[in-house]
């Protein structure tokens, strides 16, 4: 659009110089609608991916918090195992210790 020197302005008669103002303010009125647009546009792009980054994250956290989870699971149930066999052992132990005392208490009985 070309601008016009302001001594054609002044020339110019009531209702062309209301038609170049109206003009002007429905361009100035447009391209602010646009920018506002565009503002818009690029706020709801902008928080479309911040959702989909902390959706995204959640879904991060929720699949590694199942595979903790599991992982956790596999260890409590071998310290379960391994805690059974350590009770298993210390019993064995205790029956051979209480066998060695009866050996032992005969040997003395024979040696009296």
């Amino acid at each position: 659009m070309q601008r016009t020197p302001p001594q054609k302005i002044k020339c110019m008669s009531s209702p062309d110089l209301h038609s170049e103002i109206d003009s002007t303010n429905n361009f100035v009125t447009c391209r602010k609608r646009k920018e506002m647009d565009d503002v818009s546009e690029h706020s709801t792009i902008f928080s479309k991916n911040i959702l989909n980054e902390k959706y995204i994250e959640k879904l991060v956290t929720n699949s590694l918090r199942s595979v903790l989870s599991t992982e956790l699971t596999k260890i409590t149930d071998a310290l379960t195992n391994i805690q059974l066999a350590v009770a298993g052992l210390i019993s064995d132990n205790t029956a051979l210790k209480n066998s060695l005392l009866e050996v032992n208490n005969k040997l003395m009985d024979i040696d009296k």
